[in-house]
């Protein structure tokens, strides 16, 4: 199991980022936990505990969603800095093969359908 990438954000994941990194704690009625969270002022904090904060695979993965939410909103608001550069480029890179990993799934359950 421990070889294997999440393939979505898991409780146990929210949990942990929301003690590691205080992150606001899901309600009763939270859907989508990793939009409700992201914000396009802390995209350098969510990079600082990407890079420096020990996160298991699952806290990595939740937290990698949270940065692109976050990221996205800070293009769509104008708001990107350029010293987020390099840190995105090796998330994305790591975005990239876990993409290749879900479209290979997908490909192999298409056929079995």
């Amino acid at each position: 199991m421990e070889n294997k990438y999440p393939k979505y954000v898991t409780k146990r994941a929210i949990e942990g980022l929301v003690k590691k990194i205080k992150l606001p704690a899901p309600d009763e009625f939270s859907q989508d936990w990793e939009y409700e969270v992201s914000d396009s002022s802390k995209v350098g904090e969510f990079l600082y505990a990407y890079k420096n904060i020990e996160l298991n695979k699952e806290e990595k993965f939740a937290l990698m969603m949270i940065i692109i939410a976050s990221y996205n909103d800070a293009i769509l608001e104008g708001k990107v800095e350029k010293s987020w550069a390099s840190s995105l480029g090796i998330i994305f890179l790591k975005i990239l093969i876990f993409i290749r990993i879900v479209f290979i799934i997908g490909l192999c359950w298409m056929r079995m359908i």
